[in-house]
């Protein structure tokens, strides 16, 4: 009994310096405090131990931040091309619209004219062949000189205005004179130009003769026009 005594002694001395001495149990990654009663380890943090794991998580979330700040850029580019193509497809489709507008317009505008001048030579041959079926007669002698073609003209046809389609139709009705009531075709045709002239000039100034004066005159430009037909065979 009194040989232990000395060995327990000895142990109580050495057990506490030894843990002192190293500071931390063996294989540990924190740091390691000592109870000044008892002599045994206590262990404190452990951040030596967890900090490699950290950056290892924040590596792993700055990644997945990037990678979601690049599919929004994608998403961002996308919407935005999809609307620029948009807005071109709607301004093709505007101007191939105003494109079909104008062709129509201009073909409408085409066609009007066409019409308006089917019109007027329906009108002028409807007004020529009216004329006809009057079967007006040809001027008397005292109208137009069989012999030396001269044209004694009515009073509203004596007028100023009518100066250069008198002196036209006196001349071609002189040279018929002259050839024996022969003109041929082209003669005619220049007579009946210029009844048509004197015609139009009658209309356009009707407001300056009596009516008497206009029928009386409308007339004789008829028979002028008729004699001219007969001049032309």
């Amino acid at each position: 009994m009194k040989t232990w005594i000395p060995l327990l002694l000895a142990s109580a001395v050495l057990f506490p310096q030894t843990q002192r001495q190293s500071g931390r149990p063996a294989g540990s990654g924190g740091s390691v405090t000592v109870s000044s009663r008892y002599g045994y380890p206590v262990y404190g943090d452990y951040g030596g131990a967890t900090s490699g794991t950290g950056d290892r998580l924040r590596g792993q979330a700055d990644l997945i931040r990037a990678q979601g700040d690049a599919i929004s850029q994608v998403r961002v580019s996308t919407a935005q091309a999809a609307r620029e193509s948009e807005e071109a497809r709607a301004r093709n489709i505007e101007n191939r619209k105003l494109a079909t507008e104008a062709y129509f317009e201009m073909r409408r505008i085409n066609q009007e004219a066409q019409l308006a001048e089917a019109e007027l030579r329906r009108r002028r041959l409807a007004s020529s062949q009216a004329r006809v079926a009057t079967k007006a007669p040809r001027p008397s002698p005292v109208q137009v000189d069989p012999l030396t073609g001269k044209v004694h003209w009515p009073k509203a046809l004596s007028d100023d205005m009518f100066a250069e389609s008198r002196q036209k139709l006196d001349k071609m009705f002189e040279d018929r004179a002259a050839a024996d009531g022969f003109i041929g075709a082209e003669g005619s045709k220049q007579i009946q130009q210029s009844v048509e002239a004197a015609r139009d000039l009658l209309k356009e100034n009707i407001k300056q003769f009596s009516s008497q004066d206009y029928v009386t005159s409308s007339k004789f430009l008829d028979s002028l026009e008729l004699e001219s037909r007969f001049a032309g065979r």
